[in-house]
């Protein structure tokens, strides 16, 4: 790849100013926003770093839904006495919402929208809808164990069943 000098560049590659720089590979040129306070590192970094605060955000913000969903099931069960699956369902749909919320807030700063939020939604329904039918099964499985943590044991199957669809999602919505 070489770099196609400009009057903005000084004798160490980097701009002068914040006017565009172009990098050519073979025929095309491509942008390049250098200055100086890149300091020599590719300006691939701070998108790396941007996707890398963002994930970790999302995995706070999700981390701390699964422990707030887990108090809210074994109290739900243990001290009120509902159903597993109402408890499931109950504890689910709340940190569905705040999750959300939170996420677009914090995480993704962006505004909510009717789309996201119904995608997010379908996305995170349909795990609850397979949580409730595994745990129906779980029950029936193992009836000497405690029904807390046969819901806890649902935890991988629906993180890898909303990863997947929401990957899919975020994909199409690219397009």
């Amino acid at each position: 790849m070489q770099r196609q000098w400009s009057s903005h560049m000084n004798n160490k590659g980097f701009q002068s100013s914040h006017s565009p720089v172009q990098t050519k590979i073979g025929d095309q040129k491509l942008p390049c926003n250098h200055d100086e306070s890149d300091r020599g590192y590719s300006s691939a970094v701070s998108p790396l770093k941007d996707l890398l605060k963002k994930l970790l955000g999302f995995c706070s913000v999700g981390g701390a839904m699964t422990l707030l969903s887990m108090l809210m099931i074994a109290v739900t069960n243990e001290f009120f006495h509902w159903h597993p699956q109402v408890s499931y369902i109950f504890a689910y749909l709340t940190t569905l919402i705040l999750s959300y919320l939170l996420n677009i807030r914090y995480v993704f700063h962006s505004h909510y929208s009717w789309k996201g939020l119904g995608a997010y939604c379908l996305t995170y329904i349909s795990s609850m809808i397979l949580g409730s039918v595994l745990l129906w099964f779980l029950m029936r499985i193992f009836p000497n164990v405690n029904n807390t943590l046969l819901s806890y044991c649902l935890l991988p199957a629906t993180t890898l069943w909303n990863f997947f669809f929401t990957k899919k999602i975020t994909a199409s919505s690219r397009r």
